[in-house]
């Protein structure tokens, strides 16, 4: 009977030592996922496009394609859209005029999602609700730019706020920004059936529309051979991957804390993702961490040159952190990634010339 309860007692010592250690284990494991430093050392510096063959006036978006760099002027009456070689920024091509025609466009188009898609354009008229998606290739013979339209769609009205969009296959729409359902909505362009993808757990009774839809704004970048979605939230420190049927494959969190009360003062809300491009190797999104009113009061208070505000975090999309830099020089919210030649393209928003620049990838 001794030797039973003896080793009763081992059995027992045992078994709690074990658990004491998974338990350990499963402790360190998190303090390690805490622990991960986003904070940037490495400094990127801007070198500004100068551009031929044309003047750029207020450009307001690009992206960056196979056969050369598009980019967006806005409140231009024609030639909204350039398109530019890479090798001396030469104009080799312009189209899209203004008005109120089915292939004209109001003053109003944001900057294009990033897709791995790198042969077409996707143009998001905000004011017609109305994306179009274009092939754009050059002939080799004249170099003479072709715009193909592949693809439209005209966003219901219950998207109507909605900041961006873009198709993710033949069927299906995503869009972000204004919502109040979800960070992204999944829109089926047949039947126009609209789902969200939210993944908060909070409750939100006591809260409007507008809050909900400050709570809810993100930016979104693609990977269509994965058939994955990033999910980068503008208030909330984190960033989701998603599939096309938006499923999670992977959560990144910011060590940040979150005061959902300043929904109701917005301008002291702290910024986290403020841009996003993608390659089909990686995630690269742009990272403030002050708010809108700190933010400010750097800007005011500091020559453009000296700004040095924008972090830029890359990710694989499997969610790990792989690096993190410093965006010299400016403010930096349009994205648009040369992973072919390691370069990243922007538009620096508070240069008086809003220059269209580049940062050498590292």
């Amino acid at each position: 009977m001794r030797q039973t309860s003896t080793n009763e007692v081992l059995i027992k010592r045992s078994t709690y030592s074990i658990f004491l250690l998974l338990l350990v284990l499963s402790c360190s494991k998190v303090d390690d996922t805490n622990q991960t430093n986003f904070e940037a050392v490495k400094q990127l510096h801007p070198t500004t496009i100068n551009v031929s063959g044309t003047e750029l006036l207020v450009p307001s978006g690009l992206d960056v394609l196979e056969s050369g760099l598009l980019i967006i002027e806005r409140g231009q009456y024609t030639n909204k859209f350039k398109f530019f070689d890479f090798d001396q920024y030469q104009l080799i091509g312009a189209f899209g005029t203004s008005g109120r025609g089915p292939d004209e466009y109001s003053e109003s188009i944001p900057q294009p999602v990033s897709t791995t898609i790198t042969d077409n354009v996707q143009l998001y008229d905000w004011v017609k609700k109305r994306i179009q998606v274009y092939d754009i290739s050059v002939n080799d013979h004249d170099e003479e730019v072709i715009q193909t339209k592949i693809n439209e769609y005209v966003l219901p009205p219950e998207l109507m706020l909605s900041q961006y969009s873009a198709f993710i296959n033949d069927s299906t729409v995503v869009s972000s920004g204004g919502l109040s359902g979800g960070y992204i909505s999944f829109t089926n362009v047949t039947t126009d059936q609209t789902d969200y993808f939210n993944p908060l757990d909070y409750d939100l009774s006591d809260y409007g529309h507008r809050e909900k839809s400050y709570l809810f704004e993100s930016l979104f970048a693609v990977n269509n051979e994965k058939k994955l979605i990033a999910v980068a939230s503008k208030y909330m420190p984190e960033l989701h991957i998603v599939t096309f049927e938006g499923d999670i494959v992977a959560k990144t969190n910011l060590p940040i804390d979150v005061d959902l009360t300043k929904l109701t003062d917005i301008e002291n809300m702290t910024v986290n993702f403020y841009g996003v491009t993608s390659s089909s190797q990686y995630i690269y999104a742009s990272y403030v961490g002050k708010s809108m009113n700190e933010m400010s009061v750097i800007l005011d208070s500091t020559e453009f040159q000296d700004i040095d505000l924008i972090q830029l975090y890359k990710f694989d999309w499997d969610g790990n952190f792989i690096d993190s830099f410093i965006l010299t020089g400016g403010l930096y919210r349009y994205l648009s990634i040369d992973e072919a030649n390691r370069r990243l393209y922007s538009i620096n928003t508070i240069s008086p010339n809003y220059e269209v620049v580049y940062f050498e990838m590292e």
